[in-house]
């Protein structure tokens, strides 16, 4: 999915002159998340370490990554081998503040209504997202600039945390660990459940 975000309702001439204008030009990409840093209150120090933003990786098919690399983004597209089963993405940041020091307002991000998103509501690994961009060419021999605009979650997978990486057989305790009784599904009774309050009197 790569378009144009232009509006069926623009005049002609508007038009003309918006897509003439390929110095500073705005798509929309779909893909999938993976670890996702955009809600309001998740940003992170970004890679310098001497500032906070938010960040991104977005899984892209490869009908994407041709269209943007016909654009002359072939720079932004990654590769890794045993990350995200080797498919092709790319890294999207926003930073907090601006190289004036003005600060950047938040991400705008909408659910698939267009309606405002629970920023409490974080996007787990796989979250089908559309993604606005603002693509600005700053020259020959210039690094062209990809700012995100807006997001759209289109199919939101659930963010799941994992307090600590599962014991694996190596582990001196692993067999004692897996015969431990699973307490809800045993005995459908939580961890938290007060036992004295079934003991009749």
């Amino acid at each position: 999915m790569f378009y144009h975000d232009l509006e069926n309702e623009l005049p002609d001439d508007l038009r003309k002159r918006h897509l003439m204008n390929t110095d500073n030009i705005t798509i929309v990409i779909r893909g999938e998340t993976s670890f996702a840093r955009i809600l309001p209150s998740q940003l992170t120090p970004n890679y310098n370490k001497d500032g906070l933003e938010w960040k991104l990786d977005l899984v892209i098919d490869e009908a994407v990554e041709k269209d943007l690399k016909k654009m002359g983004l072939a720079d932004r597209v990654k590769y890794k081998d045993g990350y995200v089963d080797g498919r092709p993405f790319i890294t999207l940041k926003q930073p907090e503040t601006r190289r004036d020091g003005q600060a950047n307002d938040p991400i705008r991000i909408v659910n698939a209504k267009n309606e405002a998103w629970d920023d409490t509501a974080e996007l787990g690994n796989g979250s089908v997202v559309d993604v606005k961009l603002n693509i600005k060419d700053y020259g020959k021999g210039k690094k062209k600039g990809v700012y995100i605009r807006a997001i759209r979650v289109v199919k939101h997978v659930e963010y799941k945390r994992d307090d600590f990486a599962p014991i694996t057989p190596d582990d001196p305790l692993y067999s004692e660990a897996m015969a431990a009784p699973d307490f809800e599904k045993d005995f459908g009774l939580s961890v938290n459940d007060d036992l004295n309050d079934e003991i009749p009197v």
